[in-house]
């Protein structure tokens, strides 16, 4: 089982900036979707935030009129992740996800600590596509590299986007290893599987 975590924030430090956005898309083992949790998230210091931030997340007072306070969300995240402690949490730059939402549990005096196993898609998509011409783990390089239009960025699109890969992974670690499987039987009977 896995959960597809992805945030937009208001900059780029956890210490100055803060989330505005958080999707966490649980899954079956098999990536079938189980459920969806999108939250908006009322900025406190929108003083402090970064323009180009707020330009990409898309970010507008009336589009944020409905958002949760802080406090809610967190305890609303912090209840998805307690309820799935034993899924595989997947993210693209984990690192950069984590800081910011232990930074959210902070504020809120929530219990900071996450402890499940975590796979970050740009490490996945590097052993996975590189040998074939990846040319850098950004999403807007992996979507160009899979042919994948890239959506708005946005927590929800961009969690899906690391579902997206991870099933794409999975085909292409299945085709790998179809061909080895068949590389090897042609060895073995003595045919040149290239020719085939």
């Amino acid at each position: 089982m896995y959960i597809f975590l992805d945030t937009e924030t208001t900059g780029l430090m956890p210490d100055l900036h803060e989330i505005i956005e958080i999707a966490l898309i649980t899954t079956d083992s098999q990536f079938n979707i189980t459920g969806t949790h999108v939250y908006k998230i009322k900025p406190q210091n929108l003083k402090g935030a970064d323009p180009d931030a707020l330009a990409i997340n898309g970010y507008t007072d009336a589009g944020w009129a409905d958002a949760m306070d802080p406090f809610e969300a967190a305890h609303a995240v912090r209840e998805v992740l307690d309820i799935h402690k034993r899924s595989i949490l997947v993210a693209h730059n984990h690192i950069f996800d984590l800081n910011f939402l232990q930074q959210l549990f902070r504020r809120n005096m929530i219990d900071e600590q996450i402890c499940n196993p975590i796979i970050d898609t740009r490490g996945v998509v590097l052993e996975t596509f590189k040998p074939f011409g990846l040319g850098g783990t950004s999403m807007n390089k992996v979507c160009f590299f899979l042919q994948w239009e890239k959506p708005q960025h946005r927590a929800y699109d961009d969690a899906k986007l690391c579902l997206r890969i991870m099933k794409a992974s999975k085909r292409s670690y299945l085709n790998n290893a179809i061909r080895l499987l068949i590389t090897r039987l042609c060895d073995t009977i003595g045919l040149n599987y290239s020719c085939m």
